[in-house]
């Protein structure tokens, strides 16, 4: 399972990750924890999460997970750490790079990156 780590950014991740949040209002969610920042216990429950995540159901908590991310605030180098950590997380559950990278912008657009 992927732990928390100072982040490698590959320039595919930064690519989608950079664009500065809207500034708007965001619901509660278990990554922000309501406070809009991401902590580390927050982001090892998303890890957990999409490491977990059974056939089936990975690309749903891939994309949930992300959009969690995306409402969160926090420097461009944490997101993209957790971005990059998803990634890792969702491939350990079985899922394609190719489609957890896709699942993944398409959440973080979504989430507000």
């Amino acid at each position: 399972m992927p732990v928390w780590r100072p982040p490698s950014h590959p320039e595919r991740v930064r690519s989608f990750a950079t664009a500065p949040k809207p500034k708007q209002q965001r619901h509660r969610s278990l990554a922000s924890g309501g406070t809009g920042r991401l902590t580390s216990t927050r982001v090892q429950a998303l890890l957990d999460l999409v490491g977990s995540a059974q056939p089936g159901r990975r690309r749903e908590m891939l994309f949930w997970a992300g959009c969690r991310l995306g409402e969160c605030s926090g420097t461009q180098a944490a997101r993209l750490a957790v971005a990059q950590l998803l990634l890792e997380a969702a491939a350990s559950a079985g899922m394609t790079e190719h489609k957890a990278f896709d699942t993944l912008r398409g959440a973080l657009q979504q989430g507000g990156v």
